[in-house]
């Protein structure tokens, strides 16, 4: 590893010998003799990448240190002496005197800034930049993902498909910076219509779907589209004026309407089409 990158020493007991002048500024300590002697799980190795909190037993470095066993992590949280917590990437091998094994060695490399791009990329591949919403990828994934757990659990499974009503006359009459607040206004309604394990997507211009798992009859669904109709079809106040709009949704249930992503989706797109039709 390079010189810049953090290194520090522990004993058999896990606590801190030594660290170099780079694990020093990582860490946000002035000099050796703060860390020196201290326990390095309770000093700085507290959490794992999900921010759950880890027992001494837990602690990855344990192993190097206390079982002679090489580690390597990609994802791990070290806490700094300011009390904030840093992403890092860091490797502990097991130091031995004439095959006995005293220590280790841990080498590691402040990764924050390169985990949070990935998160911003992966944001932003993955939600509507505009409401906040998975898009149409992510519902896919999350669809299939469902679907296979509905097929093991022998569950239900209900998909919506939401198409906006008289969508385009608001974004002509009044313009597309207002058709964009109908658009999350609307998504937020779905989602407080839904429960938190149900997931709503944005698939295309006025065009929402919403995943509900393991319903217990399809009467659930039709309980859902009733709740989600009635706020949607709420009028909206924007810049002062009283906007209002309709909304058409179409049910397909797994596994009467279909057994894959594509088939519910374009059962449940031809059965929001059939009530589009029969309300004009």
């Amino acid at each position: 590893m390079a010189v810049s990158e953090g290194i520090f020493g522990l004993n058999h007991r896990g606590k801190i010998t030594f660290m170099n002048s780079a694990a020093l500024q990582m860490l946000r300590y002035d000099r050796p003799g703060q860390v020196i002697g201290q326990e390095s799980h309770r000093f700085m190795h507290h959490r794992n990448s999900n921010g759950e909190h880890l027992s001494s037993e837990q602690c990855s470095m344990r192993k190097a240190w206390s079982e002679g066993v090489a580690v390597y992590s990609d994802s791990e949280m070290f806490k700094r002496g300011d009390g904030e917590d840093i992403t890092v990437e860091f490797s502990a091998n097991p130091l031995f005197d004439d095959d006995k094994l005293v220590g280790a060695v841990v080498n590691f490399s402040d990764i924050t800034m390169r985990k949070a791009q990935e998160e911003r990329i992966w944001h932003q591949a993955n939600f509507d930049q505009l409401t906040g919403v998975p898009n149409r990828s992510l519902f896919i994934d999350r669809l299939t993902t469902v679907l296979d757990q509905a097929r093991r659990n022998n569950a239900l499974l209900a998909l919506l498909f939401i198409d906006l009503d008289r969508f385009k006359p608001i974004n002509d009459q009044h313009g597309h910076d207002v058709g964009d607040v109908v658009l999350q206004t609307v998504a937020r309604r779905i989602q407080a219509s839904l429960r938190q394990s149900d997931t709503v997507a944005r698939i295309g211009g006025d065009e929402f779907v919403a995943i509900l798992p393991s319903v217990e009859s399809s009467s659930d669904a039709r309980i859902a589209v009733k709740k989600i109709t009635a706020s949607i079809k709420r009028p909206m106040e924007i810049d002062g004026q009283s906007i209002s709009v309709g909304v058409s949704i179409g049910i397909a249930l797994f596994p009467d309407d279909g057994e894959c992503v594509e088939t519910l989706l374009k059962q449940a797109d031809h059965a929001m089409y059939k009530i589009k039709s029969t309300e004009r």
